[in-house]
């Protein structure tokens, strides 16, 4: 599977992950809604003896989304957990990337660059000298794919592929910074995510932050044209 086709995969999971309680409302919308027919049919009209009170109170909760406030949380671990799948993409990515342009022309700068390498290292790579030089390449170099300008760097170097500066990619860096404020910050907006996302508009989200806020992402950002379909 290729590297697009395995994030997409992966940012569908996480699309299902964030809506998992609208699925169970309506699993339970229909067997309650199903035993409330049935009781029905059977005689029971009074509401006090079905089930139509309980149908009605689930479809205010599923029309409301009143449970969307308690999952707060995994929405947020769910930008976390997107950010890593879209790092894993770039790395496979770049490294096919150098393998198929880098190291095919002797001219590239890659052929310039100096990197440290052990006799282990060169040993596992035997014959295949191609398959190690993006490992040995990203390591060397402090290559980071949760960092938009690291990755647009690293890919213009090596690889002569420019990443366009646009909203779609202001999305993403906007989500890479979110991240690390999720992760290390409890979430809550800080000076440095103010920095990093300053110059990053246009975008599609979070168009103002403010410091001292918590950020809550939503799943509406996964809709068409934002962070999961961006590739």
């Amino acid at each position: 599977m290729s590297a697009l086709a395995t994030f997409r995969s992966h940012a569908d999971s996480v699309r299902r992950l964030m809506n998992f309680d609208r699925d169970l409302i309506g699993f339970a919308l229909k067997m309650v809604g199903d035993l409330d027919e049935r009781l029905k049919a059977a005689g029971f009209e009074n509401p006090h003896l079905n089930a139509e009170s309980a149908v009605r109170a689930l479809r205010q909760v599923r029309d409301n989304d009143s449970l969307r406030p308690r999952y707060q949380t995994i929405f947020n671990q769910s930008l976390v957990l997107l950010v890593s799948y879209f790092a894993s993409a770039l790395h496979e990515l770049f490294s096919d990337s150098v393998r198929s342009v880098g190291l095919a022309t002797d001219s590239s700068e890659l052929f310039n660059e100096e990197v440290k390498i052990s006799i282990r290292e060169l040993r596992d790579a035997g014959a295949d000298f191609a398959a190690v030089v993006p490992e040995i390449l990203i390591k060397t170099k402090d290559i980071s794919f949760q960092d938009m300008q690291s990755i647009a760097r690293a890919f213009k170097t090596y690889a002569n592929v420019t990443v366009p500066r646009d909203a779609r990619v202001n999305d993403i860096i906007l989500a890479q910074a979110a991240r690390h404020v999720i992760v290390h910050n409890g979430g809550i907006i800080d000076p440095k995510f103010i920095r990093q996302v300053a110059s990053a508009t246009p975008r599609h989200v979070m168009q103002s932050v403010d410091p001292g806020v918590a950020i809550q992402f939503a799943p509406e950002w996964c809709a068409p044209g934002k962070l999961i379909h961006l590739l």
